[in-house]
């Protein structure tokens, strides 16, 4: 094995020498090991430390740090437009990077990561209509029906268990996952019936840790060898679980035809292709690959922001007191999409938490195009990675004052905080690639928030105090959150 990684070792600092990135930007700052090797990446991100390390690499040398032989970090506002922007006049689009996130066990490319701008253009086209404010209009039923299902839970938790806190991690996450799966596959996983999680979902929760290996695996083809041999047995049963339970519920839900009485992304993805012949058909595969993407991608990021943002506002006190006189002012009647909208502090909050605890904190590489590219004034050689990693960026003093601190205000005028460089804060990205499914996330970050404050007092247990020290494996790996809650109403 230790063979294996010198080699490894060695062919990558070989490639380096010869890279066509050290002659026009041997002068990029940077750790001097990180840019003579790539595993010093992959140690950090295999360590869980990727997103801490991206921190404090730009911290020390700025805003634009060389990472890696071929791999280079912004946190600039104008490095979102050209990294990940659509190309425009001189200035060509950067195709996505494939060790980032990559196919599936059957080599299927998820829209998410599938590198061809044409096919990804296409199938985006297909789930556009699923994900639209019509979409969201249709499916708030869907949504407020599983969230009083969570309101019992935790009214009956508050109710009868005084001193004990309860997960508000795994509650949210069955919330989430209970939507998602009603959307992506016509049912239900039935999750809050039993606040537990099933083997499909704690699968989910198993390949989200393998991605890291993946990304590894992907980058050096002896590691890919030696990891098919030791890697763990769990955690090779865990891909092919969510896949196995995937393509069985897509084919059954296909199987149900177009309108099964409910708005579900298949609905109205069926009918688009009905009234677009343009818009290609997709196989069974592909559809897998895809219904699998937004279960990982429409359902633990959105129970991560909530639990953080929770989390957060309990330790800032006075924060926590003005969203709850302002989601209060409200009627139950009022607990409603377009109503929560209006709502300026509550929208403060929830930018501040995915600046502060962003629940994609990773970076996310593209590679420029064969020929090269300009970015931030500066041309980049082809085949060379580039990224905006989200936590960097936006705790990064040159972008935020106060970087550090808690401070949803930032984001309302005549807070003194003007100064603050809100377009480097794209938490769903930017361009053609920009997150399908951010209207959903924010509409049930909305939703869900303001019902829970709106009927419940929290109070964070002393167990959970440090909640926020994570590490990263893609994801961040969160503790349990334990809270007690009040009924008021």
């Amino acid at each position: 094995m230790y063979i294996s990684i010198l080699c490894a070792n060695v062919s990558q600092v070989f490639r380096t020498k010869y890279s066509p990135l050290l002659k026009p930007q041997q002068q990029v700052p940077g750790p001097k090991l990180a840019a003579a090797t790539g595993l010093v990446f992959f140690y950090k991100l295999m360590r869980g430390e990727e997103v801490a390390w991206e921190n404090a690499m730009h911290k020390k040398y700025g805003e634009v740090v060389r990472l890696g032989p071929d791999r280079l970090t912004y946190i600039s506002a104008r490095a979102w437009k050209d990294i990940a922007g659509p190309g425009a006049g001189k200035r060509l689009e950067n195709t996505k990077d494939r060790t980032t996130l990559g196919p599936n066990i059957h080599g299927d490319n998820s829209m998410g990561s599938e590198p061809i701008t044409t096919v990804h253009r296409s199938r985006r086209r297909v789930y556009a209509p699923a994900f639209s404010e019509r979409a969201l209009k249709l499916q708030e039923p869907l949504i407020l029906g599983y969230l009083n299902s969570l309101l019992r839970i935790i009214k009956n938790e508050a109710t009868s268990n005084h001193d004990t806190g309860m997960d508000m991690v795994k509650l949210l996450n069955c919330m989430t996952f209970d939507v998602m799966a009603d959307l992506a596959f016509g049912e239900p996983l039935g999750l809050l019936e039993q606040s537990e999680y099933t083997p499909w979902v704690q699968a989910i929760f198993g390949n989200v840790i393998k991605l890291s290996i993946s990304r590894l695996a992907r980058e050096y083809k002896l590691f890919d060898l030696l990891l098919k041999v030791f890697t763990p047995k769990s955690v090779a049963e865990s891909a092919h679980t969510h896949y196995n339970h995937s393509f069985d519920r897509v084919v059954k839900r296909l199987g149900r035809g177009i309108d099964i009485g409910k708005p579900d992304i298949w609905k109205l993805a069926m009918e688009n292709n009905e009234k677009n012949e343009n818009v290609s058909d997709l196989s069974k595969r592909q559809m897998t690959a895809d219904a699998g993407g937004f279960m990982m991608a429409g359902t633990e990021t959105t129970a991560t922001l909530l639990s953080g943002l929770l989390f957060l506002l309990l330790k800032h006190p006075e924060k926590m007191q003005r969203l709850q006189a302002e989601i209060r002012a409200l009627g139950k009647e009022d607990l409603r999409l377009e109503t929560l909208y209006k709502l300026p502090f509550m929208a403060a909050c929830i930018s501040e938490g995915l600046r502060v605890y962003p629940p994609a904190p990773i970076a996310f590489f593209r590679t420029t195009p064969k020929g090269g590219n300009m970015i931030c004034g500066e041309w980049i050689p082809e085949r060379t990675r580039v990224a905006v990693p989200h936590y960097a960026a936006y705790h990064s003093p040159s972008n935020f004052k106060d970087p550090e601190s808690f401070i949803p205000e930032r984001w309302l005028p005549g807070a003194g905080y003007d100064s603050d460089r809100k377009d480097a804060f794209n938490p769903f990205s930017v361009g053609p690639r920009n997150c399908i499914g951010q209207n959903l996330a924010n509409h049930e970050m909305r939703i869900i928030l303001a019902t829970l404050i709106w009927h419940f007092d929290f109070e964070l247990c002393p167990e959970s105090e440090g909640w926020l020290n994570q590490k990263v494996h893609f994801l961040w790996v969160k503790p349990k959150l334990f809270l007690k809650a009040k009924y008021i109403r």
